[in-house]
């Protein structure tokens, strides 16, 4: 799995240097922006796992960059960091930017770093359990094609029968047949029991 890269995002360049202080140590790379401009510049340079944001920003501020960076990177986990603990904007800001988490500032660094690490974590686990649900589905589905073509193929097989290797789920019901055939018959010719 690749490093995850986080974005920080404050228009004080001290509170981006003492974010970057408290997820030093971490096995993450951390960038920086000054705004939401330059945060959407690197957003669509390079994938970011999660990005903290600060909400009041001049010029486009943190509710709008959370609203563009749901439409545009949706992947990327949204987390607010704000001088204010306006419960208002918050629930704003979670509405709108569909925001994981809400920080006010100043922060606890602990308390930061395991957030962070948990949300990470947790993500992670939500796009493996994604990923499997893509592959049961994709097995189902030729299992079902195996079926239509050859009524009664599957029955009283048990489970561990379908259990079907990744590269044989990019290939349809036909090909893996035909692969099966060729191969079959190239045993049979060598005098292989197949």
């Amino acid at each position: 799995m690749k490093p995850h890269i986080i974005l920080l995002v404050d228009d004080e360049p001290n509170v981006l240097r003492s974010l970057e202080r408290a997820l030093r140590g971490e096995s993450y790379t951390v960038l920086s922006a000054t705004g939401a401009e330059k945060a959407l510049d690197i957003l669509a340079r390079q994938p970011v796992s999660l990005m903290i944001c600060d909400l009041n920003m001049p010029g486009i501020d943190g509710f709008e960059l959370l609203r563009v960076v749901k439409e545009r990177h949706p992947e990327v986990i949204r987390l607010i960091l704000s001088g204010q603990a306006d419960t208002g904007a918050a629930m704003r800001a979670i509405n709108e930017g569909e925001v994981y988490r809400f920080f006010t500032k100043p922060w606890n660094n602990d308390e930061l770093r395991v957030s962070v690490r948990q949300t990470l974590h947790h993500f992670e686990l939500v796009r493996e359990a994604n990923r499997l649900l893509g592959r049961l589905e994709r097995q189902q589905d030729l299992l079902r094609e195996l079926e239509t073509r050859y009524p009664g193929i599957t029955a009283g097989a048990s489970e561990e029968v379908f259990e079907l290797p990744e590269e044989l789920l990019a290939t349809s019901a036909q090909e893996y047949l035909d692969e099966y055939m060729r191969r079959h018959l190239a045993g049979a010719e060598e005098g292989e029991d197949v």
